[in-house]
């Protein structure tokens, strides 16, 4: 009888290295997400209150 051979921080079954890739597809995609509104967002917020780029930063 054969043991698996596992290397040291692989994951044990295929479905924890899909949990793990499907949460930082999540993250990913959430972190896009909040870039895409700044960036329709920051012109308006800037007009409207007269702010420059330094000060929106």
């Amino acid at each position: 009888m054969s043991v698996p051979i596992t290397r040291p921080g692989s994951p044990q079954r295929l479905r924890d290295a899909w949990v793990a890739l499907a949460g930082l597809s999540a993250v990913f995609l959430f972190e896009m997400l909040d870039n895409s509104v700044l960036t329709v967002a920051l012109p308006t917020i800037g007009r409207d209150l007269g702010a420059s780029t330094s000060a929106l930063q």
